[in-house]
C-alpha cells in the first residue's frame, strides 16, 4: 500500500463550515461549470450526490468515489466504488483557530511493482 500526502493548507472558515461543505459532495454541483477549460477537456460527465462523485476522466475512464466514513468535524474518507485503479482518499481537518481550518489530504493505493518504480 502506497501513501501520498498533500501539503497542509489553511482555509479561512471555521472547521464545522469546512466539514459541512466537504462531507456533502452534492454541494459541489455548480463547480463543474466553473472549471477551467483544460480541466473540462480531461474530466467529462461529472455528477454529484450527497455521498458520491462520479466522473469520466480521459484517458482513465469512469471513476466513482463514495464517502465511506464521516467523523464530524475532523475526517471524511472516500473510496473508489468504480475505478481502474482503486484508491482511498482521506481528508483530515483540524481547527487552526476559531475562524480557520487546516486541511490535509491523503491517498492510499496499491501499486504494482512496475508502476511503483515510476
Amino acid at each position: 500500500m502506497s501513501t501520498f500526502k498533500s501539503t497542509q493548507r489553511t482555509i479561512n472558515a471555521d472547521i464545522q463550515t469546512v466539514y459541512d461543505k466537504l462531507s456533502n459532495p452534492g454541494s459541489f454541483s455548480g463547480m463543474a461549470e466553473k472549471a477551467q477549460e483544460e480541466l473540462k477537456a480531461q474530466v467529462k460527465d461529472i455528477h454529484f450526490s450527497n455521498d458520491t462523485i462520479t466522473l469520466n476522466v480521459n484517458p482513465v475512464g469512469a471513476v466513482e468515489l463514495k464517502i465511506t466514513e464521516r467523523q464530524a468535524p475532523n475526517l471524511i474518507r472516500l473510496e473508489t466504488a468504480q475505478s481502474p485503479l482503486p484508491f482511498a482518499l482521506t481528508v483530515n481537518l483540524q481547527p487552526a483557530s476559531a475562524v480557520t481550518t487546516t486541511v490535509e489530504a491523503e491517498v492510499k493505493m496499491d501499486l504494482n511493482p512496475i508502476v511503483k518504480q515510476m
